[in-house]
Formats: C-alpha cells, structure tokens, sequence
C-alpha cells in the first residue's frame, strides 16, 4: 500500500531479542601458569600423538602435529586439580611460518622438563633438575603437580609438586648430575622409607630394578638415615638399619692404600698408580665393562669417601688423574683396592 498516497500505515511489530549468553566459564581451569616452550623433549619408545582440539570438550581433534620437537607452543589454563575430570590444557601455536592457532591439547603423553628440583612426600623424595614430567595440574598460585618415572621396579612413577617458573618446555635434556659418594649398596628385594626415626609407618616401600647407592648417615637406635640418587630420583630418608646395607656390601672408612712412599693428598682425593692391568667398573654401583682394563702404571685420583666391598671384594671410585678418559653422565669409575699403590714423588 501507498502511505504517501493516503494510504493507512501498516502495523510494525517489535521483537527484542535477548543478546546471547556468553559460553560457560571453564571454572576448573585456571591461567596462572604459562609455560612459553620451544619444542617437546623425546620420549622412550612410541610416542603419544600430539592432537589439538577446537575446544576442552571437543571429541575429534583439529588437527595433529606431527613434529612437537620443534614446534613452539605456549601452555596455559592447565586443570586445577588432577582429579577433576579435566585432562587438557590450553595450546597457542604460531610465529613458526605454519599455523597459528588457540585450541587445546591433552597432557598425556606430553613431556615437559623441570628447571629445579621438585619435591615429594614432604621432600623426603625428590627429582632433579633436567627431569622429564608429565604435568597433571597447576593453580592459579603457580603451583605445579606433575608424575615423574623412577628407575624402580616399585613404585614406578611419584608424583611431586613445585613452581610454574621451574618447569620447561624444551627438546633440549639436561645430564644427569653426579650422583653423591656411596658407602653402601642396597641389593634387596625392598625397604621401607620412613620420615623420621621415630615414625610408626613408613610413607612408602622401595623396590629397586637394580643395585641403589646410598650415603649412610646419622644413626639413631635401629633406624638409619640415607641419601642417595638413582637416575633423576633422590631421596633422604630413615631406613631400618636391617633393610639399609645388605650383606654382601659392607660400609667401609676412608681408603687406605699400601704404602710404596709417603702419602700423596691432593685437595681432590688420593694420588695412586695402578700397579697391573686391572678390569675397570663403571656405574653408580661398581658394574663391570666387558673387555675393559685400567691399564699398569695409570696415574688415578681415589675418592677415599666412596669405597665399598660387594661380594667379598674391595672397590673404590677413582678418577683418571689427566682427565683423559671420564665416565658417563651420573656414573664414576670404580677399581679393586688391591690394584692401586700411592703414587711416588
């Protein structure tokens, strides 16, 4: 119809539409945690694939990305509580000429790395800098939990807690640092690690896939302290005295050496000689290698600190004097006490 003909108006009607709700908040998830990475540390064995979703709920993902080790990512809104059914986090990908993108990722099967040792059961286990962990939440405070593998047979896995800032998202892996002078090798099948000497139970039972070196510390009663590292794993606990030095392996004062002049002491250790060919052992716990030999008339510094007698025989850790030849990260050298003279003038 012609209004400007003189035609009546027609009705207008007015709908309001009510602006859309906002998506949920994710209250679980909190963003006190960043962690600006460079690339994702190898694993052992098959890798879990690295898959990025649209959403924390989405059931397929975006996309996959088939090379974490050299793809930036910025972590971020990790799930506040292990167990509150969350198991991703936020993902920003971009500045690497591919794609750019804020979606999310799981945490399984991811590998961050510590930059600081972490702490569990009150500090009285512990992994070292250069760990590999899988983080299982963070506060908005910047607390970290994460699972970190032992070299145990029991338990496998521990789980420990510290700071957002120690936490690394990185290709690169950091060595193992050396572990402590040994004064005893446990060879059992487990022991019990107690808080204090005066503790009714024991926080958790160890069960070792190989010989563990331990310093043996202060003594109270029946109840041993010791301090001792396997791989990235430490620990500084009470053990029962029965449990903490199996009988093979005895715990032995500083080295004493036949006396070929008078004693030689560095500020680093004894001054010896190899006086015949002589297998050499490597290991954090004297291990053989196969077809290896210290050879006669090599110049060694003795760590009089760590000597032990496994199976009947006295070993002591040693370095070559020169510096020519060094063990592998975390491992020193070990050689039977009988083979090694002091050193002359």
């Amino acid at each position: 119809m012609c209004v400007a003909c003189g035609g009546a108006a027609p009705a207008v009607t007015v709908v309001q539409r009510t602006p859309a709700a906002p998506p949920p908040v994710e209250k679980t998830l909190l963003g006190g945690c960043r962690i600006d990475g460079t690339g994702e540390r190898a694993r052992e064995g098959e890798g879990v694939p690295f898959e990025v979703f649209a959403s924390n709920d989405a059931r397929e993902p975006a996309f996959a990305i088939r090379h974490p080790q050299i793809t930036h990512v910025v972590w971020s809104s990790f799930p506040e509580r292990a167990d509150d059914g969350r198991t991703r986090a936020r993902v920003g990908l971009g500045g690497q000429s591919r794609v750019r993108y804020d979606g999310y990722a799981d945490l399984y099967g991811r590998t961050f790395t510590t930059r600081a040792r972490m702490d569990s059961d009150g500090g009285h286990l512990f992994v070292s800098a250069g760990t590999p962990i899988d983080i299982m939440a963070a506060t908005g405070a910047g607390e970290v939990f994460a699972r970190a593998a032992t070299p145990f047979a029991e338990p496998k896995a521990i789980v420990v807690e510290g700071n957002c800032a120690d936490v690394l998202y990185t290709p690169d892996a950091q060595p193992i640092a050396r572990a402590p002078s040994a004064t005893g090798v446990w060879r059992g099948t487990t022991f019990r690690l107690f808080a204090t000497p005066l503790s009714g139970h024991p926080f958790t039972t160890i069960t070792p896939a190989e010989p563990l070196a331990l310093e043996l510390g202060e003594r109270r009663e029946d109840m041993v302290r010791v301090t001792g590292r396997a791989g990235y794993v430490g620990l500084d606990a009470w053990v029962p005295v029965t449990e903490a030095v199996a009988s093979d392996v005895v715990r032995r004062p500083a080295v004493e050496l036949p006396r070929e002049s008078p004693q030689r002491e560095a500020s680093e250790g004894l001054r010896a000689r190899v006086r015949l060919d002589t297998p050499l052992l490597v290991g954090d716990v004297p291990n053989e290698l196969h077809g290896a030999f210290v050879e006669r008339d090599a110049p060694v510094v003795v760590d009089a600190r760590a000597a032990v007698t496994v199976s009947g025989h006295d070993v002591v850790a040693f370095d070559f004097a020169d510096g020519f030849i060094t063990p592998p990260e975390g491992a020193r050298f070990w050689i039977a006490m009988d083979a090694l003279v002091r050193a002359t003038n």
